[in-house]
């Protein structure tokens, strides 16, 4: 539903198919790297204690493509996504239901998402501690702004929480 109103605000709802591009997205796993500074900051959480879980408007196929083709079975606890919870970012519930169905609390939880509309303003919303990646700048006004997800792990407290209240979302490319 985002993407469809993304490209009919773009003006080529007509031209592109959001369902295709996604389906464009899990078949070429080209498209799918990590970002510069994403293993360290992955491994460096881990050592801290942090369960981390990757939050996502995709589908199933994320899950494969997560853990086998960019093999991050060693890092990553979650993998939670819209297709299987029937609602999607920005919606408050996407949020709500992972830590729900995880009995994870938000109060002990920091969560770094790349989009301001759909990460941070509904995560913040919800109660969350929530970090900006903004590579782009766009928003240099926002204290919760950085530049790069190497900079995510000195912001993190040294430990958030006991056992399962542990989490993180890890930013992935594309």
């Amino acid at each position: 539903e985002y993407n469809q109103k993304m490209f009919a605000l773009l003006g080529v709802s007509h031209r592109a198919d959001p369902a295709g591009l996604i389906a464009a997205f899990g078949e070429r796993r080209a498209h799918w790297q990590l970002k510069p500074g994403a293993h360290d900051t992955l491994r460096e959480l881990r050592r801290r204690g942090y369960r981390i879980a990757i939050i996502s408007n995709f589908d199933t196929r994320l899950e494969q493509i997560v853990y086998d083709h960019l093999g991050l079975g060693e890092w990553v606890d979650y993998v939670h996504v819209s297709q299987t919870e029937g609602t999607e970012k920005p919606d408050p519930r996407f949020y709500l239901g992972f830590f729900e169905r995880h009995s994870i609390k938000r109060e002990h939880s920091i969560y770094l998402g790349d989009s301001y509309t759909l990460d941070f303003l509904p995560a913040t919303g919800i109660g969350l501690k929530v970090w900006l990646l903004d590579e782009a700048g766009l928003y240099p006004h926002l204290p919760e702004a950085i530049r790069s997800i190497g900079d995510f792990p000195g912001l993190a407290p040294i430990s958030a929480g006991s056992g399962n209240d542990r989490v993180h979302r890890a930013s992935l490319g594309p």
